[in-house]
């Protein structure tokens, strides 16, 4: 039976952990600090997301802060905390309507990988937690707006590629406990179908004479499931 493309990732990564523990010796130090600043892209394949976009993507913020726990749990075992931030607007009708959307998930995340010769580390990471979304339409009425609450998980694979710790008592302190360098990541976000169906006016928007009672208006199911990529600006630090 042939190792599945998974198998052969797991393997490439143990051989790859031994290899790094050879050849680039671990600095002594308390603990490091992970700080993650990147662009990403996400794929939305789902037919609902054609009434906000006529893309089948969108661009958003990603950022982590991680902290390694090599030393209690797993070498090259890191703790993360990530939040992926993304909206978009759109006019439909001649300007008629206006749509803002927004997305932000918050989430904890395990990542493991091997820091090889110094400079390179290749990972496999997952995570979960908490979105939430929000979706407002405005038009010649006072605009109305809706809130959803909805579970989230990643899975991905990434690298980074960074400039090694000088070591160096003589050499500037800064890159003694400093280090910069490029990462990213490609993998898949799931989540939750959010439903948009209590799209309301803000309490002030009518006065209080106004006799008439109106009911939420309904948008529907809005399924944003999909591959992404990121990449940017990794910040480590000893501690």
């Amino acid at each position: 039976m042939k190792p599945s493309n998974r198998q052969r990732f797991a393997s490439l990564l143990v051989a790859a952990s031994v290899l790094g523990a050879a050849q680039a010796p671990a600095v002594a130090h308390a603990g490091e600090l992970i700080v993650e600043g990147r662009i990403n892209t996400t794929f939305i394949t789902d037919t609902s997301f054609d009434a906000l976009s006529n893309e089948n993507h969108v661009v958003g913020t990603w950022l982590g802060v991680g902290y390694d726990l090599g030393a209690y749990v797993l070498p090259g075992f890191r703790a993360y905390v990530l939040l992926d931030s993304t909206g978009l607007s759109r006019e439909r009708f001649n300007g008629a309507l206006s749509m803002d959307w927004s997305r932000q998930v918050l989430m904890a995340a395990a990542d493991y990988g091997p820091d090889l010769w110094g400079f390179f580390r290749p990972s496999v990471r997952v995570g979960a937690g908490w979105a939430t979304q929000s979706l407002t339409l405005a038009s010649a009425n006072p605009s109305v707006h809706d809130r959803t609450h909805d579970l989230a998980a990643t899975a991905a694979l990434g690298f980074e590629l960074y400039v090694p710790y000088t070591n160096d008592p003589a050499g500037p302190p800064l890159f003694n406990t400093i280090t910069f360098g490029l990462g990213g990541h490609f993998g898949y976000m799931a989540q939750t179908t959010a439903n948009f169906n209590d799209l309301r006016a803000d309490d002030d928007a009518y006065a209080d004479s106004d006799p008439w009672q109106r009911a939420g208006s309904n948008f529907g199911e809005l399924d944003i499931d999909g591959l992404y990529w990121n990449l940017g600006l990794v910040v480590r630090f000893l501690l």
